[in-house]
This record gives C-alpha cells, sequence and structure tokens, in this order.
C-alpha cells in the first residue's frame, strides 16, 4: 500500500497596520492560496486596537479560514485487524482518492472553510501587574475527519462491497462535521523582586468548548449518523480538556535560574472500543529546573518534566476486556502523556 504522492501550492500575502489616531490602531490581511488538489482560495482578517488610556485597551479581530486537505488524508491507506464488537475484523482505511472509495460513495475531500472573532481587554496597574482577557470563537465547516468503523451493518449493498474487497469493515477521511470552538483565555503576569533576585510570576488559565453543530453525509451510501456516529462526537466534543491552567514562576539571581510551574489539564471522556461512556480526570502536573551559568558560554541545568510521577486515570473494571489484557490506560484519549515523570541533567555550551 506504498505510494508516492506530492502535492503543490502557491500563496501570496499581503497585510497592512495603520494609526488612524495615535491611541487607534487598524490591521488587515489578505491570503491568496493555490492547491493543485483542492483549488484555491482568498481569506482575510481585520483586526482593531483601541487604547483607552495609558493602563486600559481593547482589541478584536475578525478573519476567514481556509485549510486544504493534507496529503495524509488522501492518500494514506492501511489494513489492520481490529476488534469490532468483540470479533476480530480485517479493518480498511481506504484512501480518500482510490477508487474503492467511490464504490462507497464517497465524495472527493474538499478544503476546510472556517470564520473567527475574539475580543479582548488589556489591563496594566502601577505595580507591574498585568492582565490580559480574550473571549474567541471559531466555526469550522467541512471539518475533515476519520470515520468510525463500518461494517456491513451499514446495509446490503455496503456488505457486499466489504466482501468483494475482503475486508469486514472499512473506514474513510471525510468533510463529515462542522464544530463551534467558543473559549475564554486569561493571562496575569507580575514582576517583583525575590530573595536579591528578579522574579516574574505568571498564570494562565483557558477555557474551551467545542459542539458537533452538524454531521454530513458524504456518501450515498451512508447515513451521517453512522459515518460518524455518537462515540466519534464525544471524542471531538469531550476528548480533550476543556480547562487548563498554568500556574509558573521564574526566577534569576547573578547566574542562577530557577523555573518552577504547575500545569493543570481537565477531564476529558471517551467510549471507544467499550461503548461505555468513561471520564479520566483532570489533575495537576509539576515541571522544576535550575540552571546555573558558569560562563557566558557555559550552562548546567538540571529538572524533571512531571516532577512527582503522575499518571492519568487508570481504566479499571470500565476498560474490561481491555484492562483485563493490560491496558490499564486505555488508548482513546487523556488529558496527558502516559510516560509519567522525565528527568534530565543538560549541559549547555556556545561557541
Amino acid at each position: 500500500q506504498a505510494v508516492d504522492a506530492t502535492r503543490d501550492s502557491y500563496g501570496a500575502y499581503v497585510d497592512a497596520e495603520y494609526y488612524v489616531t495615535p491611541d487607534f490602531l487598524l490591521a488587515g490581511a489578505l491570503r491568496y492560496e493555490d492547491y493543485d488538489i483542492a483549488g484555491d482560495n482568498i481569506s482575510g482578517k481585520l483586526s482593531a486596537r483601541y487604547d483607552i488610556n495609558s493602563d486600559l485597551s481593547v482589541r478584536g479581530t475578525v478573519s476567514t479560514g481556509f485549510r486544504a486537505p493534507g496529503v495524509q488524508q488522501i492518500y494514506y491507506s492501511q489494513v489492520s485487524t481490529n476488534i469490532v464488537n468483540g470479533t476480530l475484523v480485517e479493518t480498511g482505511t481506504i484512501a480518500n482518492d482510490d477508487e474503492v472509495a467511490r464504490q462507497f460513495g464517497i465524495n472527493e475531500l474538499e478544503e476546510e472553510t472556517s470564520e473567527s472573532i475574539s475580543m479582548g481587554l488589556i489591563k496594566r496597574f502601577n505595580n507591574g501587574f498585568d492582565l490580559t482577557m480574550d473571549f474567541y470563537q471559531i466555526n469550522i465547516d467541512d471539518r475533515i475527519v476519520l470515520s468510525e468503523s463500518l461494517t456491513a451493518d451499514v446495509g446490503a449493498e455496503f456488505g457486499q462491497i466489504l466482501e468483494d474487497n475482503n475486508l469486514g469493515a472499512a473506514q474513510f477521511f471525510t468533510n463529515s462535521v462542522d464544530t463551534k470552538t467558543t473559549g475564554l483565555v486569561v493571562i496575569a503576569s507580575y514582576p517583583t523582586e525575590f530573595m536579591d533576585g528578579n522574579l516574574n510570576l505568571t498564570a494562565a488559565m483557558s477555557f474551551m468548548n467545542t459542539d458537533v453543530e452538524q454531521v454530513n453525509s458524504v456518501s450515498s451510501l451512508i447515513p451521517g449518523e453512522q459515518i460518524f456516529n455518537d462515540t466519534q462526537v464525544l471524542r471531538l466534543e469531550e476528548g480533550q480538556p476543556s480547562e487548563k491552567a498554568t500556574l509558573s514562576g521564574d526566577w534569576t539571581r547573578d547566574a542562577w535560574n530557577v523555573n518552577l510551574a504547575f500545569n493543570y489539564f481537565g477531564p476529558v471522556e471517551g467510549q471507544a472500543f467499550t461503548g461505555v461512556r468513561h471520564e479520566w480526570g483532570g489533575k495537576w502536573l509539576t515541571d522544576l529546573s535550575i540552571g546555573y551559568d558558569f560562563t557566558d558560554s557555559l550552562n548546567v541545568r538540571i529538572g524533571a518534566n512531571n516532577l512527582f510521577d503522575t499518571y492519568p486515570d487508570e481504566w479499571g473494571s470500565a476498560g474490561s476486556p481491555f484492562s483485563d489484557a493490560g491496558f490499564k490506560y486505555g488508548w482513546e484519549t487523556f488529558p496527558f502523556g502516559i510516560n509519567g515523570g522525565y528527568y534530565y541533567a543538560r549541559l549547555n555550551y556556545t561557541f
């Protein structure tokens, strides 16, 4: 199933900024792109920023976007042995440009398009404390996703095509969903002096929600609710943390530098393979590093990512029979990875 595939693309981009008044900045951008596998598109952005006074500013942006199908989304294919409803099944991921995809009624991939808007404010305080807040919304139409593994349950004609190609199930890359993502990002920073050194404190929080607005039927044989079913919708809506936070401090004195960060990843949910909706809880991870500059060219640093060796929640009995076979953390989605703590010592020399 090896392929040798390429694509060519051309683009032109221009942007401009203009101070309408000393306190009012207006900016705009246009981008033209042409892909030999997806056609051409013109997207744009218009943004503005207004300084109400020296301590308070507001800003906003509206834009459109374009994303051509990836080379792998068009040409990738494989056949693997999967477990479907407890049975071993030869499952084919059918390349979108393959004639077999046309047999299943799968349309050729088209570009994704998007519209987004953001609004925010910047507040500065006399003691050096800065606060920014930004709200955003992104609508993506014809989003490219990987379908569910589909079996002969779809229908007699679908089942016959599977049999003709020696498959028990098939899945496809398709322009199957329209989504809306809304979010809020808050960042606060504060520089101060601590233990005869400079300490920069930062707190960042983000809240995000994605909704599948519509599931599109892109096949004459497969209903939309089957090509992207509830399991896939859940993965897209709840498969990544809706809340994230970081509390960090960076301290420097003479040749010493210490960085400490606490990172929070909110809970996620999924139900692939088991069919049972399951939540992996949110947790805090700690990163710490200490560095020393022997000279301008020589630096040593020791540290740890995930200092306390934190892991996601285990599946437990909810993951049976897979947890019984040793997959104690599952494999569909997590708020963070399953590699545990990473500890290092690093010597840098610049010349």
